[in-house]
């Protein structure tokens, strides 16, 4: 058995056992790695539980299936059973349109940015090819999934073999699930029984089974496919025995059985239903899941994905209640919390929900009770004077400008005369009822404030301001400049791949819509451009390319939108 130094509790097995654990196992006080607490755990670990033939279930928490519930209460719907589910999706193009068209946030499997180009290209039409497509993208699969995804037929030319792995929803020989591992081990005369021993152990990394279990397959694969009749070519046979072996220790690691896949893809195919179906809804519970947890980047990603799919955002306002998410459903849109947004404290929403309840008057009213309430830092100040909070009051340039003053003055005793600027001397006197040679005293503060603003230079708001603005604290963007060139774009992100190939994401100034194009590979080889740069850009309708199975480049006879050139404009968003 071995002899073991340490202890620790696994993170969410459990053995199940139909006889007394303490008595037959060994119980014993470990500290929990997640909770820091002392737990009681079984005196075993997962290979003995192998050996002894026990079972070992893993309990873990699913949070889609708490969001999917979250969605079930907002829409006032009954969670539907499993079978409901398949028939509302049977042929629901909607649905199915979610995953063709790359709105997976959220979405179980697909949500990650490069499966989520995968099932864009694939584009699962109904169960059973989303089961096949969660298992396929599994890194054990990966040799033959350019095969899967562009939907080439495959087969070993072995008519037993092919037959024994091929069925009604998949006319291909691939090994998929850990059932075809079993099967093709079945197949090499290894009895069933042993057949899950021997991926678990492959899985494992056990050598001394692996050892034992390799060239007896080798030996009993090449000979089951002699026996059939179709081949008599012995090197041949041992050549596809190496070939399925490698396949086999390739899948057992990081395989899936058809029944876990299974149940990922009703999980999936939940979301992308609800999504296709309730998005407001969903957008509403997904956003304010998020931002409970604390994760912007992610709820900046959900809200991208919202605008492309053309739901709007309802702009955070003063005099609103911008605590949480709610639907405007008149307007078709979600309201905002203000509690999304990056830096901003978790107290300031409700902080000025009740300003707003309460009713502010003017600028002076506004700025006095933004100083004077604790939860409502500096920092939230300027960011929402940034973001158009306070619009009805001001522009941000003139509101923030105006506050800067405002928190400077207001409360001052003493003005010494050497601080001031001479161009402000006279009006600042007027101000103040007693002066001496170096200073103004009994000084009017509101009357101060108004006489320095007046020398005070106030920059307009531009729509370029806004972007950057909005791109920083929210991630997205939501205005646009119809005068701007329809060629001038805001630089997103710029991802660059292992071949020196650009993708750029970009935001156009003119209409104010998002796209993302991939770059002229020569272009950018001589040419940068980073994140929150202003770009010209020269667009063209250019070829478009994929590795085949082979690994190498080909046109796919399709044509895509690219950058071919590009020129950093002076202002910068």
């Amino acid at each position: 058995m071995g002899i073991y130094d340490n202890a620790k509790g696994h993170p969410c097995g459990c053995l199940c056992l139909n006889g007394d654990a303490e008595e037959e196992i060994g119980i014993s006080l470990c500290k929990s790695e997640a909770t820091g607490k002392e737990v009681l755990v079984a005196n075993i670990e997962s290979g003995t539980i192998d050996a002894f033939g026990f079972l070992k279930q893993d309990y873990l928490v699913v949070d889609s299936v708490g969001l999917t519930y979250d969605v079930y209460k907002e829409a006032e719907i009954e969670p539907f059973t499993v079978n409901e589910l398949l028939t509302k999706i049977e042929h629901d193009d909607a649905t199915w349109q979610i995953y063709a068209d790359g709105y997976t946030q959220c979405v179980n499997q697909c949500e990650q940015p490069k499966s989520t180009q995968k099932v864009m290209r694939y584009k699962p039409k109904n169960i059973a090819e989303l089961t096949q497509f969660i298992a396929a993208i599994r890194p054990s699969f990966q040799s033959m999934y350019k095969t899967f995804e562009q939907r080439q037929h495959f087969d070993y030319g072995i008519k037993a073999l092919d037959n024994l792995l091929q069925d009604e929803y998949c006319s291909s020989s691939f090994i998929l699930y850990q059932e075809s591992l079993m099967k093709v081990l079945g197949f090499a005369g290894f009895p069933m029984s042993e057949t899950y021993t021997i991926i678990k152990a492959i899985s494992k990394k056990k050598d001394y089974i692996i050892k034992d279990a390799k060239p007896k397959f080798i030996a009993n694969f090449a000979k089951a496919i002699i026996d059939t009749g179709e081949t008599d070519d012995d090197d041949r046979a041992h050549e596809l025995a190496d070939q399925v072996w490698t396949i086999i220790e390739n899948s057992a690691a990081y395989g899936f059985n058809s029944a876990h896949a299974y149940c990922m893809a009703v999980d999936s195919v939940t979301i992308a239903y609800l999504k296709a179906h309730y998005p407001l809804e969903f957008y509403k519970c997904v956003l304010q899941r998020y931002t409970d947890k604390g994760e912007k980047d992610k709820v900046s990603l959900i809200k991208q994905e919202m605008l492309k799919r053309g739901f709007k955002l309802k702009d955070i306002k003063f005099g609103d209640d911008n605590r949480q998410f709610n639907i405007d459903r008149a307007d078709n849109c979600i309201v905002q919390t203000m509690a999304s947004i990056k830096d901003m404290p978790k107290a300031t929403p409700q902080a000025l929900y009740e300003l707003g309840q309460r009713g502010v008057k003017n600028r002076g009213e506004l700025y006095q009770a933004l100083m004077n309430d604790s939860r409502i830092n500096k920092t939230a100040t300027e960011i929402l004077f940034k973001l158009g909070y306070f619009e009805q009051f001001g522009h941000p340039n003139k509101l923030i400008a105006e506050y800067e003053v405002y928190q400077k003055y207001i409360a001052v005793k003493v003005l010494t005369k050497a601080n001031l600027d001479d161009k402000i001397i006279d009006d600042v006197r007027q101000c103040c009822d007693k002066e001496t040679d170096k200073q103004f005293r009994d000084i009017d503060n509101k009357a101060l404030i108004v006489a320095i603003l007046k020398h005070t230079p106030i920059k307009p708001t531009t729509i370029t301001d806004r972007i950057q603005w909005q791109l920083q604290y929210l991630g997205y963007c939501t205005v646009c400049d119809p005068s701007r060139d329809v060629n001038d774009w805001v630089v997103m992100e710029v991802r660059v791949n292992n071949y020196g190939g650009a993708m750029l994401q970009l935001y156009n100034l003119a209409y104010g819509s998002e796209r993302t194009y991939k770059c002229n590979k020569k272009w950018w080889a001589g040419h940068q451009c980073k994140t929150g740069d202003v770009i010209k850009a020269v667009l063209e309708d250019a070829p478009k390319w994929t590795k085949n199975a082979d690994g190498k480049f080909v046109k796919t006879g399709e044509r895509e939108t690219q950058v071919k050139a590009f020129k950093v404009l002076e202002d910068k968003a």
